[in-house]
């Protein structure tokens, strides 16, 4: 009877893990092999190349990270309106008005319904990007607090460089700075996986869109010049983040926290910075809407940027 509790207790719980992993695993492929360029007609390849990119970056745990933050406090919470955006952007859904006939965007790129991935590579939705970008940044500094580390935000190179460094002029995003330790500058970036420069590698391996991204960040600030560490801290739209920036993040946590607590602290680190680039693709997303409406009409007005309770008198 002991030696079957001990089996009970002991061997079954990890058989069922790793049989709900092959399970998972199993229809993962599955639903990627649906999306097998080769396997569908010409004119859809390049949606099929976009679909597998997009399922394989979502995979990720901080991609999915958002789906299980508990609205606790304001940096948890998602509005009504981000949490609808993301659930469609997440399957392939998106937020922009169905189009039955190709039109031309702001920039100057006629769309198609088969070509949904521009609203997050459109030049023209810059601020947009900036706003998410900060978001961003600013979670990550958020975390850091969190670890008992001082930041401050755009560092500027020349007070960290080697004396007669080329790039002193340039400047990183923040600065992480405590006992003990080698300064850091962390440099944040947002990539699409689906953009046309990216999507084919991005379809065929998780990350790489964030990989390719973070070597040119490391390749525009070379180590000789540095008197500091360099960090590209770079996420994917659907929120994988790069190699450097994942074993930043675990590091910084591991650092500041006891063994007993790390994994609760990474969770909630995943969360705090999928939930920041959920809100930061909802700007993106309501600028782009705005973009279609002003193609698409005429006499265009600008939302504002937040909804607001209008009982004036302006008649």
């Amino acid at each position: 009877a002991a030696n079957l509790e001990d089996h009970v207790r002991g061997i079954l719980p990890h058989a069922q893990r790793k049989v709900a992993e092959a399970l998972a695993a199993s229809r993962a492929a599955a639903l990627l092999a649906r999306f097998d360029p080769l396997q569908v007609p010409w004119d859809l390849q390049a949606e099929a190349r976009s679909n597998q990119a997009r399922l394989l970056s979502v995979s990720d745990a901080t991609g999915s990270a958002w789906l299980d933050a508990m609205p606790t406090c304001a940096g948890l919470t998602l509005g009504d309106d981000d949490v609808v955006a993301s659930a469609r952007f997440r399957l392939g859904i998106f937020p922009r008005p169905a189009a039955a006939h190709p039109v031309k965007c702001d920039c100057g790129v006629f769309l198609t319904s088969t070509d949904p991935d521009h609203v997050l590579v459109c030049p023209r939705i810059g601020s947009a990007n900036t706003t998410r970008h900060n978001t961003v940044q600013r979670t990550w500094r958020r975390v850091a607090f969190s670890c008992a580390q001082a930041t401050s935000v755009e560092p500027s190179y020349k007070h960290l460089m080697r004396a007669g460094a080329l790039g002193a002029g340039n400047r990183g995003d923040i600065v992480f700075a405590s006992v003990g330790q080698d300064t850091v500058v962390g440099d944040v970036a947002i990539i699409h996986p689906g953009g046309q420069a990216v999507v084919e590698r991005a379809s065929r391996e998780a990350g790489s869109a964030a990989e390719g991204r973070a070597k040119e960040k490391e390749d525009g600030v070379p180590a000789e010049w540095c008197a500091f560490t360099f960090v590209p801290l770079v996420m994917e739209t659907y929120g994988k983040m790069c190699k450097q920036a994942e074993d930043f993040l675990r590091d910084m946590i591991d650092r500041a926290h006891s063994e007993r607590n790390r994994a609760s602290a990474l969770r909630s680190a995943r969360m705090r910075l999928s939930v920041a680039l959920c809100k930061g693709n909802g700007f993106v997303f309501r600028r782009a809407v705005g973009i279609m409406a002003k193609v698409t009409g005429q006499d265009w007005q600008r939302g504002a940027p937040s909804p607001f309770l209008d009982d004036a008198d302006d008649e």
